[in-house]
C-alpha cells in the first residue's frame, strides 16, 4: 500500500517536473540554428579549397610544360652545335654532352622526387568528407529538445523507465535469493 502511494506520488512529481524549461528550449533552438550555419560554412570552405587545389594543379602543370620545353630547346641547341662541325664547337659539344648527361642524371633524380611530391600532393588534395548528414542528424536531435512533449509522451517515457527498473529489481531479487540459498 505504501509502495503504491509512493509510486503515485513519484509519478505525479515526475510528470510535473518533466516540462522542458524555456531556457533549454531556447538553447536547443539556437544550437540547431548554429549547426545549420556551420554546415553552410563547411560547404563554402570545401568549395574554396577545391578552387585553390585546382589552381595549384594548374600552376604545377604549367611549370612542368615549361621545364619540358626548356629541355627540348637545350637538346636542339646541342644538336645544332654538333652539326656545325667546327673543332671548337665539337669540343664544346663534347663538354655539353657531358653536361647534358649530368643534367639528365639530375633530372632523373628530380623526377623521382617530383613523383614522391605528386603522390603526397594527391593525398593532400583529396576532397573533404561531407559532414552535412551528421550535422543534420545532430541538429534534428537538438531540435527535439526545443519541442514541448505531450503528457502522454512523458507518461510513456516514465512508464518505460519504470518497467526497466522493475525488471532489474526483479532480476536482482532472484539473484539475491539464489545467492542466499546457496550460501552455507
Amino acid at each position: 500500500m505504501r509502495l503504491a502511494l509512493a509510486l503515485v506520488m513519484l509519478l505525479g512529481a515526475l510528470l510535473a517536473g518533466c516540462a522542458t524549461p524555456q531556457p533549454v528550449k531556447d538553447t536547443a533552438t539556437y544550437t540547431a540554428w548554429m549547426m545549420g550555419q556551420v554546415d553552410e560554412q563547411v560547404g563554402q570552405f570545401r568549395t574554396d579549397r577545391e578552387a585553390v587545389d585546382a589552381k595549384i594543379v594548374s600552376v604545377v602543370a604549367k611549370a612542368r610544360v615549361t621545364s619540358a620545353q626548356s629541355r627540348k630547346d637545350f637538346n636542339r641547341l646541342m644538336r645544332t652545335l654538333a652539326a656545325g662541325g667546327s673543332s671548337d664547337e665539337v669540343e664544346l659539344v663534347k663538354r655539353m654532352q657531358a653536361l647534358s648527361d649530368a643534367v639528365h642524371a639530375d633530372n632523373v633524380e628530380f623526377q623521382a622526387v617530383q613523383a614522391q611530391i605528386e603522390a603526397e600532393m594527391a593525398n593532400l588534395l583529396k576532397p573533404l568528407p561531407s559532414v552535412s548528414p551528421k550535422l543534420a542528424s545532430a541538429s534534428s536531435a537538438v531540435s527535439l529538445m526545443a519541442e514541448d512533449r505531450t503528457v502522454e509522451a512523458q507518461f510513456k517515457e516514465l512508464q518505460a523507465a519504470w518497467r526497466a527498473v522493475a525488471e532489474a529489481t526483479k532480476d536482482n531479487r532472484e539473484k539475491l535469493k539464489k545467492a542466499t540459498g546457496a550460501a552455507p
